[in-house]
């Protein structure tokens, strides 16, 4: 009989790390972890072309990261024998969405949100928070209050002997956010102001690491 993949017992803690992964029989191949990491029921992590996975990370349930790709180039059908293997890193602080899918050698950065379903198929900037297949910019997450929470190392890993994403006793029902994103500016200035914003957002982060 298979295991259940939501099933509790198939779930490891590492309380060293803080390290959550709640499927740990789907996850094939070497990752370079970082710590408070929760990696929901479900989830599959293709990782022998190389996975980083930084701090305060949380993927949702169901979700695909894949690492490899066939050679489709090759006088074989329907693809060639060679297995193509690009990194995948995802950054500090980001939240990956349930059932998102993230293809081979892509870099999600810093903050950044994946919402549920996208298919990530491009480089995600900083604090950006994308949706949709092919995912596409619908915002940035708040530089300022990203920046706050970085500052007083607020996290949801406040406790040292459970995972902050699945055991939170902090956990309540809201009807609405408690802050605001940022959003594009209307056609035709909206490709503008994403690479405006988006570069803005880089430079605060990279001075922020460097003081």
């Amino acid at each position: 009989m298979m295991n259940d993949p939501y099933s509790p017992a198939t779930r490891i803690f590492d309380p060293q790390r803080l390290l959550c992964i709640q499927s740990p029989e789907r996850i094939l191949g070497q990752i370079v972890w970082g710590r408070r990491i929760h990696i929901g029921a479900g989830t599959s992590i293709q990782a022998e072309g190389g996975v980083e996975i930084g701090d305060d990370v949380v993927i949702s349930y169901d979700c695909v990261i894949w690492t490899i790709n066939h050679d489709h180039l090759d006088a074989c059908l329907p693809y060639g024998t060679a297995r193509i293997g690009k990194p995948v890193t995802i950054g500090r602080g980001v939240w990956i969405g349930r059932n998102a899918i993230v293809t081979s050698g892509i870099r999600i950065g810093e903050g950044a949100i994946v919402g549920m379903g996208a298919v990530v198929s491009k480089d995600v900037p900083s604090l950006a928070i994308v949706v949709g297949n092919p995912a596409y910019i619908v915002g940035f997450r708040s530089l300022t209050a990203y920046l706050a929470a970085r500052r007083a190392n607020r996290t949801l890993w406040s406790r040292s002997d459970r995972c902050g994403a699945c055991e939170n006793p902090d956990f309540r029902l809201a009807t609405a956010s408690s802050g605001k994103r940022w959003r594009p500016w209307s056609w035709p200035f909206r490709s503008c102001s994403i690479r405006w914003q988006a570069w803005r957002i880089r430079r605060a982060l990279a001075t922020y690491s460097n003081n």
